[in-house]
């Protein structure tokens, strides 16, 4: 009788602690980069409840509190939504209680419109407005252009 009740405890002890290890609250330093290893800043970091919880800084870190398996959303005008669960075997343990978490995170395909420029040549554009190109410059991060839209309704 004694050893069934032995066992009974040492088995409630060990399902406590279990509970308790996935319930534990911990501090993780998160750095968030993209597809090619570059640190991003101002990603929003939202627990489930969609609470705001970090934005990332500079270096493309930011900290949080969180417990194990609670899901983190990352999210980036540039770069696809993702979400993340706590697991201990996706942390680095820095000390007692203080982990890292790095995160990686794809590039958005965005899918724009093609349109057509007329160097100084005024153009109908939404709402019967004149678009005015006024000038223009492209090098290696893409086409810079300056604009004049005027609210003048053509008749």
């Amino acid at each position: 009788m004694k050893k069934l009740l032995i066992i009974t405890l040492l088995i409630f002890c060990g399902m406590t602690v279990f509970a308790q290890k996935d319930d534990a609250i911990v501090n993780v330093e998160i750095i968030v980069s993209d597809n090619h290893g570059n640190v991003l800043k101002d990603v929003a970091v939202y627990n489930s409840k969609s609470r705001l919880i970090g934005i990332t800084n500079q270096e493309g870190i930011t900290w949080i509190t969180a417990r194990f398996s609670d899901a983190i959303i990352f999210s980036h005008l540039s770069f696809e939504q993702k979400i993340v669960k706590i697991k201990e075997s996706d942390l680095y343990e820095k000390e007692f209680n203080n982990f890292i978490m790095i995160v990686t995170l794809e590039d958005k395909n965005h899918l724009l419109p093609e349109v057509t420029i007329v160097e100084n040549a005024p153009q109908l554009a939404y709402e019967n407005k004149d678009v005015w190109l006024l000038d223009y410059s492209v090098d290696e991060k893409g086409i810079m252009a300056w604009f004049i839209i005027s609210s003048s309704i053509q008749e």
